[in-house]
């Protein structure tokens, strides 16, 4: 095997190993966004509900009142440049 196949093939190797650690990573994720939906889920249908009830009395009851036209920020629009 010259020096060349030989670079060739660690760097093959190495790039197996990143994929496979980025892959058990992703899972990794996938297993925890699992668990805090599920938790989540509980908690919501019934677990303590202490939280949620919490988090309810704190919503207002009513909307806020919305901004006049004038008084709302403008949405960022680039300036237009023309060449000359």
């Amino acid at each position: 095997m010259t020096e060349q196949q030989h670079n060739a093939a660690r760097e093959r190797e190495e790039i197996a190993s990143r994929v496979a650690s980025f892959k058990a990573t992703q899972e990794k994720f996938e297993r925890e966004r699992e668990h805090y939906f599920v938790t989540t889920l509980q908690n919501a249908r019934g677990g303590s509900g202490q939280h949620v009830r919490r988090a309810f009395e704190q919503v207002p009851s009513s909307p806020q009142p919305s901004l006049p036209q004038q008084d709302r920020p403008r949405r960022f629009e680039p300036p237009i440049h023309h060449p000359e």
